[in-house]
């Protein structure tokens, strides 16, 4: 009755000597790649824990040699340039705005403004118009005016030598 159960397809199992010897063959090389990743893993933390002491004592060594400032510090130093720089600006800006009134304060308001420009254009007008009741032409006017600032001129130029001579002879 028991081998009624088993199918014919099936041959029976046998452990062998072969069989043995693959097994404790699989077996020693599954402990071999065990130890060998322990292995690794032991060189792995010694080598990071001889990394972290040399990085350290680097780490101090350049500290002690670095001429340069602590962030702290220079954290403090940029907040005080920044305090000072918006204080000199805001001063700037007060002047700014202190030369702003004083110049509104002295200009003229518009309707002056207005009220000056159009009395100088009647002035003009005016003007032209005596020029023309007496029949003189403006470039007539011009050149005589021409000739008067230049022999103003002329006169300056004398007077500057006059005193320059006067200073070589002191």
């Amino acid at each position: 009755m028991g081998l009624s159960c088993l199918s014919p397809n099936t041959l029976p199992v046998y452990i062998t000597d072969s069989t043995k010897r693959r097994e404790s063959a699989i077996r020693f090389s599954l402990e071999e790649k065990e130890k060998q990743e322990s292995e690794r893993g032991q060189w792995l933390e010694k080598n990071k824990k001889k990394t972290r002491v040399m990085q350290k004592s680097v780490f101090i060594r350049a500290k002690a040699l670095d001429p340069h400032q602590s962030l702290a510090d220079t954290n403090t130093e940029k907040l005080k340039q920044n305090w000072q720089n918006n204080l000199k600006r805001m001063n700037e800006y007060k002047e700014e705005l202190e030369q702003m009134k004083k110049r509104v304060e002295v200009r003229p308001y518009l309707f002056e403004h207005v009220k000056k420009g159009s009395a100088v254009k009647s002035a003009e007008r005016r003007f032209t118009a005596a020029l023309r009741r007496a029949e003189i032409t403006e470039e007539f006017v011009q050149h005589i005016g021409g000739e008067a600032g230049e022999t103003s001129e002329s006169e300056e130029r004398q007077a500057d030598a006059d005193e320059t001579s006067a200073d070589v002879y002191i």
